[in-house]
């Protein structure tokens, strides 16, 4: 209400907040609410534009409205900026663009019809060949790189490779996922263990993995606000798809 503080920057840091905080408290509604509000606030281009449009990008992929994350993915990859100043924020890009092509393998025609793919196609090697620097880590990257690669060689039911991460997701839990902090993702990782040493059998899988699944539902996200950029996509909800691919799987034989 004071003219000299009444500022549209004022506005839209304050309404990006909210944004932020209602997507670590899965508000949804409210966190659309929001994001409807930021369009008008920040000039495209922006370090506050890109920062917008990552917490809208999650705000959509967490909400399954992946077609509206899509869309965000290549305002951010085609804009001229995209990286400056900042080079860190492309290599994020990078893994969200990851989870976005694992969404779309799932069910291409359906989501995303051949004109709204881009020019540059995702390869996938690139995605399958990093090894994650444990010793780098200080957001939880690795973690969401782990697990994409895991989602990929499942849909192309690569089991040995997967067999071959399991040991790299066993360290990296040792070593940086501490309980308190990381609750979501330590229950997560540990399904994905289940599934591996019990040799990707869904039944087994699905019941051994029961009381995991239970903790992890019964966790909020909102006791771990990292969760909030970690799990691009709700555990829960991918674990979900695991399952299922798992069953087509053992269909097939």
């Amino acid at each position: 209400d004071n003219p000299p503080f009444n500022q549209v920057i004022r506005k839209g840091l304050i309404t990006l907040d909210r944004m932020f905080c209602y997507l670590c408290l899965r508000d949804y509604k409210n966190g659309y609410i929001n994001a409807q509000k930021c369009l008008g606030y920040f000039i495209p281009g922006s370090n506050n534009w890109f920062i917008f449009l990552e917490s809208y990008f999650l705000l959509c992929m967490q909400t399954g409205n992946y077609k509206k994350a899509y869309e965000i993915f290549n305002m951010v990859n085609k804009h001229p900026r995209a990286g400056k100043p900042f080079p860190v924020r492309m290599e994020k890009w990078k893994i969200y663009e990851a989870y976005l092509h694992f969404i779309m393998e799932l069910n291409p025609d359906e989501m995303f019809p051949e004109s709204l793919y881009p020019e540059r196609k995702f390869q996938v090697w690139q995605i399958l060949r990093v090894v994650p620097e444990y010793s780098k880590d200080k957001r939880g990257y690795n973690v969401m790189i782990l697990i994409v690669q895991i989602l990929f060689l499942l849909i192309r039911k690569d089991f040995d490779q997967i067999i071959s991460k399991a040991e790299a997701l066993k360290t990296y839990t040792s070593r940086h996922l501490k309980k308190d902090e990381a609750y979501r993702s330590n229950c997560f990782i540990k399904m994905l263990l289940v599934m591996e040493k019990k040799s990707f059998d869904y039944e087994l899988t699905r019941r051994l993995t029961h009381k995991y699944y239970e903790k992890l539902t019964n966790h909020q996200m909102t006791n771990d606000l990292s969760a909030s950029i970690m799990e691009v996509i709700p555990y829960e909800r991918l674990w979900e798809y695991i399952l299922e691919e798992l069953r087509i799987s053992e269909e097939a034989h």
